[in-house]
């Protein structure tokens, strides 16, 4: 899932997320649904179009909705003071995460980094 999410990436054309839109406001009142409405709260708190786009990986892989399908957004760490890197957390049954890795330094380390994220798979 990953792989295939990284490759995909560079052939999507940007669009912008609906959920302001009176549509997708109607669709999600008829609903009625606290988890539904948690789960947009949550990708609209994140406020990030990638977030929006791995969730809609997972949860299109995951079609029987079993749970066994994970979500990592990776981002290239700054030196920013407040970074992504987040506790896993479940959207909808699924697992995600945000996590940040340190490309300064020596590919052994960046190795290392990456072993260490993908434990949570």
């Amino acid at each position: 899932m990953i792989d295939y999410a990284l490759r995909r990436r560079f052939s999507f054309v940007e669009m912008e997320s609906a959920f302001a839109s009176e549509s997708f406001k109607e669709y999600q009142a008829s609903l009625i649904s606290p988890t539904f409405d948690n789960i947009i709260n949550l990708i609209i708190k994140l406020n990030d179009d990638n977030m929006y786009q791995i969730f809609t990986y997972v949860k299109n892989y995951d079609k029987s909705n079993t749970g066994n399908v994970s979500g990592i957004l990776l981002y290239a760490k700054t030196d920013e003071t407040v970074l992504p890197d987040e506790k896993p957390f479940k959207i909808g049954g699924n697992t995600f995460s945000v996590k940040t890795l340190d490309l300064n330094t020596e590919f052994s380390e960046i190795s290392n980094q990456l072993n260490e994220i993908i434990k949570f798979i």
